[in-house]
C-alpha cells in the first residue's frame, strides 16, 4: 500500500515574473491572402495576418486588412486587382511586395509569379505568404 503522506508535494505551476506577463513573443507569424470574384465581376482581395503569441496562455491573433487601393510604385490612381488568363500583374506585384517586403524583389518577380500562379486562379483563391516566398525563391532566375 502506498503512503501518500511520504510523497513529496509538487510545487504549484509558477507564473512568469510580472514583467514578463505583459510581454508578447511571436512564436509564429504569416499572412494568408484571399480573393474572390463577386457576382457583378468586381474582385475583393484581403490579407489575414496571423500571429501566435505566448506568455501565460497561447493566443492566436488574426488581423484582416483589405488590399490597398493604390500602390504608389506601380500606379497613379486606384488599382483594379483581378486574376485569370491575361490578368493579375498588379495583384501579383502587391502579393510579392507584401509577402516578401522588398520592392526590388517585387519588381523582379511579379511577372513570373503572375504567369506561374495568379493567372491560373478561378473565382476564389487562398495563398499563404510562405507559399509566395517559396515560389519566389524557387523561380529567382527565370
Amino acid at each position: 500500500m502506498r503512503d501518500d503522506s511520504q510523497e513529496p508535494k509538487r510545487p504549484a505551476p509558477s507564473q512568469p515574473p510580472e514583467r514578463l506577463r505583459e510581454t508578447e513573443a511571436a512564436l509564429y507569424w504569416d499572412t494568408v491572402y484571399h480573393g474572390r470574384r463577386l457576382p457583378d465581376g468586381r474582385c475583393e482581395v484581403w490579407a489575414q495576418d496571423i500571429t501566435v503569441h505566448t506568455f501565460g496562455d497561447i493566443t492566436l491573433c488574426r488581423f484582416w486588412r483589405r488590399a490597398p487601393e493604390e500602390i504608389p510604385e506601380i500606379s497613379n490612381g486606384p488599382l483594379e486587382f483581378n486574376w485569370g488568363i491575361g490578368k493579375g500583374v498588379n495583384l501579383a506585384y502587391w502579393l510579392v511586395l507584401d509577402a516578401w517586403g522588398e520592392k526590388d524583389t517585387a519588381d523582379r518577380s511579379n511577372w513570373v509569379f503572375c504567369c506561374g500562379v495568379v493567372m491560373h486562379w478561378g473565382d476564389s483563391w487562398t495563398i499563404s505568404g510562405k507559399e509566395i516566398r517559396d515560389f519566389v525563391r524557387q523561380n529567382r532566375d527565370r
